[in-house]
């Protein structure tokens, strides 16, 4: 820091107790000198101000850094994968993927036993682009679980859907037409029905009181 005056000199001031980590507390010889750079100064300088200057540490000395071996090659890093988890026996696999298809097997057993009921199906192209389209969703979880990652069946399950919310649509329409006959008959027997709960409600709590 500079001095006050016109002929202003400038000090600098170490603390050898703070910063004895900077000599590595090794008492001994030190040659002072004074550096001079600058961004705008095209070269620097260095002055010695003394050959040799007598400093001594209570702290040991620490070990001297051996600065070839710091900038040197070191030894490549092998990355190391996660060993696999250890996984169930097959059978077990094997069991529970049986539990899982087998509500499937019972709706089709009973399915069997009690016989199909087509006859309410519309018969033309809408229920048989909405079955294939279906098909089409099913096989792609598939190919999902098989094959494919989540954003490439994403891609495929959005042009499948187009179809599959038409042909659905439409199917649900024609079958909503034929029904629209005895929506009439529905209400009227759900109207009657809270009513006769509503009555028998009032009748049980006058006769409680």
């Amino acid at each position: 820091e500079p001095t006050d005056g016109d002929n202003s000199l400038y000090k600098v001031e170490v603390d050898l107790t703070t910063n004895a980590n900077d000599f590595q507390h090794q008492s001994g010889a030190y040659e002072l000198n004074l550096m001079v750079g600058d961004a705008l100064l095209q070269n620097g300088f260095s002055w010695k101000i003394k050959d040799t200057i007598q400093l001594s540490f209570h702290e040991e000395s620490a070990a001297d850094k051996d600065h070839g071996s710091f900038y040197s090659a070191k030894p490549e890093i092998i990355h190391q994968f996660r060993a696999d988890e250890k996984r169930p026996p097959t059978i077990v696999s094997l069991v529970f993927s049986a539990l899982t298809l087998l509500p499937l097997l019972v709706l089709l057993i009973l399915w069997v036993t009690l016989g199909f009921n087509l006859s309410g199906l519309p018969l033309g192209l809408s229920l048989l682009g909405f079955h294939i389209s279906h098909g089409a969703v099913f096989a792609l979880m598939f190919f999902y679980w098989r094959y494919l990652d989540m954003f490439q069946t994403i891609r495929y399950l959005a042009l499948v859907s187009i179809p599959l919310f038409l042909f659905g649509h439409r199917l649900l329409a024609t079958l909503a037409a034929r029904r629209s006959s005895l929506l009439w008959v529905h209400a009227c027997a759900s109207i009657l029905f809270v009513l006769a709960g509503i009555i028998i409600a009032y009748l049980y709590t006058n006769a409680i009181r």
